[in-house]
Order: structure tokens, then C-alpha cells, then sequence
């Protein structure tokens, strides 16, 4: 799966030939909305905009109904939406629905429907005691406000009725300094699991005071 401006694209895996594509269009982007306002993008369109929804993330979870799960940029990359099971060509945008929680936790800070970041965002899907859990890697910059409700490096689980997540404790996610996010940012490049231990391999400057940048495992 590969995905790029308002499409999600099925490649051939022998010669990444297109198989078939699923278009998501445009997105809706209002900046009061919290996955707990019950708000919907076809609503109140007069107090909204329409932008353009690049894809950010896309994992296939083969454990619940195999289906593919993804990000867009829309909301500031806030709002997880499911695709459709492999082989399904017809519109995600017509059929997906959004996976969010309207019953639990309300905090800005405790948001964990809120995941991925539009500046960039590495996701990684892993299996545990029977649960699905989602780490995730943001980058956070002026984009975001100091008071937003996306987290640097977090992990979190798919609850059992898929309508949102979970985080797993109240020490789930760590966050970059609001002082720091601009001067020091955080590029997240890619994320691997080995021996039960989860990775990401990050850019980021040497120093606060650098003008080079090196890579880390973290």
C-alpha cells in the first residue's frame, strides 16, 4: 500500500505494478474540533475548510478483520480513520468511518485518539497479550501549539470495539519541551521492534546549540 494526495494505491508486490487505488479526496479541517465533540466533517462545513489530506501513516492490522488502518493530514494529522479490508476497491471516503471514542477521556493531554502529527509521524503496529498497541514517533514544531494534545513519543492500544484507543498508563507518552520544539526538532525516520524492545531512529541536531545534525536509535 502506498499513500500519496488524496489516494491510497495497491502495488503489485513482484513489480510494483498498480493493482488498484482508493481515493480519499480532499479533508475537512476545523481547528475546535476534539474526537470527543462528536463533530463530523460533513457537518457545519460553513465553519470549516477544505484541504488538501495527505496520507501520513498505513498499517495493515491483520488481526481484526484484516484491515487497513489510516492517517491523514486533515485536523493536523489528529483523526484515525479505518480502510478496508485488501482487495476492496471501492471509495474509502464513502465506506471508512472515523475511530474515535465520543465516551472517555476529555483532557487535551489525554487524547489518545490523537496520534499522528502532520510535520511528520512514524507509526509502528505490534501484537501483546492479545492486544494491539500502537507506538508512535512526532515530530512537533510551531505547528502545534504548546497546549496541543499530540504527544512526541507515545504508545497506546486499540480498544476491543475498535472505536478508538487506550492509553496504556498515565506515564503512556513523553513530549519535547514547548521551548525546545523549534530550536530542537525531531525527525522520525523509522521504527523497528527486536527483542521485545521497540525503536526509533531518529535526526535530530548533535547539540541544542548545533548547526549539524546526527542520527539516533531511541
Amino acid at each position: 500500500y502506498l499513500g500519496a494526495l488524496y489516494y491510497i494505491y495497491v502495488l503489485n508486490d513482484k513489480d510494483l505494478s498498480k493493482g488498484a487505488e482508493y481515493k480519499t479526496g480532499a479533508g475537512v479541517e476545523r481547528p475546535d474540533w476534539f474526537p470527543w465533540s462528536g463533530w463530523r466533517p460533513q457537518a457545519n462545513l460553513a465553519e470549516s475548510g477544505w484541504k488538501d489530506n495527505i496520507h501520513m501513516a498505513l498499517l495493515g492490522d491483520p488481526y481484526y478483520h484484516d484491515q487497513l488502518l489510516y492517517w491523514g493530514s486533515v485536523q493536523r494529522g489528529d483523526w484515525p480513520r479505518p480502510g478496508l479490508s485488501p482487495g476492496h476497491t471501492g471509495e474509502l471516503q464513502s465506506e471508512g468511518y472515523w475511530m474515535v471514542s465520543l465516551q472517555g477521556e476529555k483532557e487535551p493531554s489525554q487524547c489518545p485518539d490523537c496520534v499522528v502529527s502532520a510535520p511528520g509521524t512514524k507509526t509502528l503496529l505490534s501484537e501483546k497479550d492479545s492486544f494491539i498497541i500502537f507506538f508512535v514517533g512526532n515530530t512537533i514544531n510551531f505547528f502545534y501549539p504548546p497546549d496541543h494534545f499530540l504527544h512526541s513519543i507515545s504508545v497506546r492500544r486499540l480498544k476491543e470495539t475498535q472505536d478508538g484507543f487506550k492509553f496504556l498508563t498515565d506515564q503512556s507518552y513523553i513530549d519535547v519541551l514547548p521551548e525546545f520544539r523549534d530550536s530542537y526538532p525531531i525527525k522520525y525516520v523509522y521504527a523497528f521492534e527486536s527483542n521485545h524492545f521497540i525503536y526509533f531512529l531518529t535526526v535530530q541536531r548533535e547539540t541544542l546549540d548545533a548547526q549539524t545534525f546526527h542520527t539516533r536509535i531511541i
